[in-house]
């Protein structure tokens, strides 16, 4: 997928630097990827979006969000909210993290193919490829299964959370975790002793008490409910 290009005008709002500044920067050569088209200089959005940002790592609960959404009555538009993070921050890592379920028929088991695979769910893999295209990672772990039963899925994404951050840790500056999941208690803890601001976004009936007080006991951790950004997040409802 080919990078998108900002115009002079576009990065300068985007970024708040001069026009002129910005053009000087083009014309020595000093911003990777501009070029010049007729008399514009267009800039690459990656490198825009490294001018007086905060790098910020992403991570993403694609099931946490899913329901929380659900239940509330609208879900995200992740073309929405990459532009919204992009507005103030540069994301250096933006990830999401799902499963992939499988087909079921209409008595509600799983479906398998002539080899005896389970058949992923189409819909799921269209919608992973399509936040691929966006530029998200995706982590995608395989469903694991309670006790052995095929019928009692569990997604692990939460561990794939952890993990990554731990492993990242030293590429960001702040933590944006989408995701209210009490899971990450001691992960909020963890990214506050390395003295990094936490910033946590929740649908609010998916917020847990846990990660409340952590906002309420340390100054480097904050939530937001995402109900509060419904206006600028929301996936536009289809009309009937």
């Amino acid at each position: 997928m080919a990078e998108n290009l900002l115009t002079i005008t576009e990065t300068s709002q985007l970024t708040g630097i001069n026009p002129e500044t910005l053009k000087k920067r083009c014309q020595s050569g000093s911003i990777p990827g501009a070029i010049k088209k007729g008399k514009t200089w267009l800039i690459p959005e990656s490198s825009s979006l490294g001018f007086n940002r905060p790098k910020v790592g992403v991570y993403i609960d694609g099931p946490n969000l899913l329901h929380g959404g659900l239940e509330t009555g609208w879900l995200i538009d992740y073309k929405k909210l990459n532009k919204f993070i992009k507005k103030d921050y540069n994301p250096v890592v933006l990830s999401y993290y799902d499963s992939v379920g499988h087909e079921r028929d209409k008595k509600g088991s799983f479906i398998k193919n002539s080899d005896g695979k389970f058949i992923p769910r189409k819909g799921q893999l269209k919608f992973l490829n399509l936040l691929k295209g966006l530029g998200y990672r995706i982590v995608s772990p395989s469903l694991k299964y309670i006790c052995g039963d095929m019928q009692r899925p569990k997604n692990t994404t939460d561990n794939h959370i952890n993990w990554d951050v731990a492993k990242e840790k030293e590429l960001w500056e702040q933590l944006f975790l989408f995701s209210g999941d009490s899971d990450f208690e001691r992960l909020v803890d963890e990214v506050v002793a390395l003295n990094k601001t936490v910033k946590i976004f929740s649908f609010s009936n998916r917020l847990s008490y846990e990660l409340k007080i952590k906002a309420f006991n340390s100054p480097l951790v904050a939530f937001t409910e995402l109900e509060k950004l419904k206006d600028i997040l929301a996936l536009p409802q289809k009309k009937k």
